[in-house]
């Protein structure tokens, strides 16, 4: 517990001393919202990303996806 101790501290300083710059992705791949899902799945693996953008037919934002929304749609069926 004591060895914990110290390191533990370090962790903490660092973790909390970080901002989302720091550990924020800056290289997206983005998918439109009527693409196929197999297509989606295919931009994630090929890119060995786990996360999309997906916008609309204008460009637009209109959310994200992650591979656990694939994994847990899935998992319904």
């Amino acid at each position: 517990m004591e060895m914990c101790g110290v390191l533990c501290n370090a962790i903490r300083y660092f973790f909390f001393a970080l901002i989302v710059e720091d550990i924020m992705t800056t290289t997206h791949k983005i998918i439109n919202q009527n693409a196929k899902l197999t297509d989606a799945s295919k931009l994630m693996r090929d890119n060995n990303i786990h996360s999309l953008i997906i916008v609309d037919d204008e460009g637009k934002l209109v959310g994200t996806m992650m591979f656990l929304h694939v994994s847990k749609k899935l998992n319904k069926l």
